[in-house]
């Protein structure tokens, strides 16, 4: 049988979106100032703030880690999988070593399966599932679903071709499965820094800041404050870019 990546590749022709179109000047980002969006902000009246950290978070921010443990002694959180995703980076684990607080998996009691279940209704793992179940070949491949997601097949095609390892600068269905499981389908590390975050801001008196840059994380978190407002309220996603048009 003709593979389903055969098949994306010849509707992109059909459908008129070449893979090797040009989406425009794409947006460029600015990496926003620590101070502006988390040191320099005053603590809420009668509340207490605290900062879980995502990998993405660490690592937009690696060299300024030292002013975040400064201005939040003994109240940054990092998940226990996190540290595991850090787990090469010497001068990181060093200077977290006795200055922040691990968080083992299940410390965050019930919230770690409410953190789940709104990640994984994010658009982003929704498209994972639907692409994955694509290449499952378990339902019908039809044009209008290829359509329906011809940006993000395009833009991981981009993706891949812009990879170090040789093995993966290909676009084949392995490689289009492995990229969907790493950057499509929520990861255990953000299950655990939802889950924690939801704990502490569950608490009273406290408030939460999730410092990151990830869109599982982001749309979990819009949802959250829309319909858990109780503990929504108390959490706030801090993202570190932003996002501006190419000047020419």
């Amino acid at each position: 049988r003709v593979s389903a990546v055969s098949s994306i590749l010849g509707l992109v022709f059909i459908i008129g979106g070449m893979v090797f179109m040009s989406f425009g000047d794409k947006p460029e980002y600015v990496r926003r100032d620590l101070g502006d969006i988390l040191l320099d902000q005053p603590d809420p009246i009668g509340k207490e703030r605290v900062v879980v950290l995502d990998t993405s978070g660490i690592i937009e921010f690696k060299e300024d880690m030292g002013r975040v443990l400064k201005r939040f002694p003994d109240k940054v959180f990092v998940p226990k999988e996190i540290m595991k995703e850090i787990k090469n980076d010497y001068k990181l684990n060093k200077l977290f070593e006795g200055k922040v607080q691990v968080v083992k998996a299940g410390n965050y009691k019930n919230w770690g399966k409410i953190a789940k279940e709104y990640l994984e209704q994010t658009p982003k793992h929704q498209k994972y599932l639907a692409i994955t179940e694509m290449l499952d070949n378990k339902k019908g491949f039809t044009r209008n679903f290829f359509s329906a997601y011809k940006n993000d097949i395009i833009n991981i095609k981009q993706k891949l071709e812009s990879q170090k390892d040789k093995k993966r600068h290909v676009f084949n269905e392995e490689n289009l499965r492995w990229f969907l499981n790493k950057d499509y389908k929520v990861s255990n590390g953000d299950i655990d820094a939802l889950g924690t975050a939801l704990y502490e801001a569950g608490k009273d008196k406290k408030v939460v800041d999730l410092l990151a840059e990830d869109v599982h994380l982001r749309d979990a978190i819009t949802s959250i404050k829309k319909k858990y407002t109780r503990v929504g309220k108390n959490l706030n996603y801090i993202h570190c870019r932003n996002y501006e048009k190419r000047v020419a």
